[in-house]
């Protein structure tokens, strides 16, 4: 991980996960990125998103984003 990944994680981190999860879209279906996704809570294991206007929620953990977004790190 680069150190700007690991500074943006420590210092912003729910702002660091939604650009995250927009990432993970990215790789898992780069037709439907979603626009408005907000970061509710971070905790240690896992992320919850909000998306359109807080009608949906969902959750997913950090674990399996990274493992998705960066193979090599496994």
């Amino acid at each position: 991980m680069s150190n700007w990944r690991a500074y943006g994680q420590w210092r912003h981190p729910k702002i660091w996960w939604e650009c995250t999860l927009r990432n993970y879209f990215k790789v898992i279906n780069p037709d439907k990125v979603p626009n408005n996704v907000n970061a509710v809570s971070v905790s240690k294991h896992k992320v919850v998103y909000v998306m359109c206007n807080n009608i949906y929620q969902f959750e997913i953990t950090k674990k399996k984003i990274i493992e998705t977004i960066s193979p090599e790190l496994n």
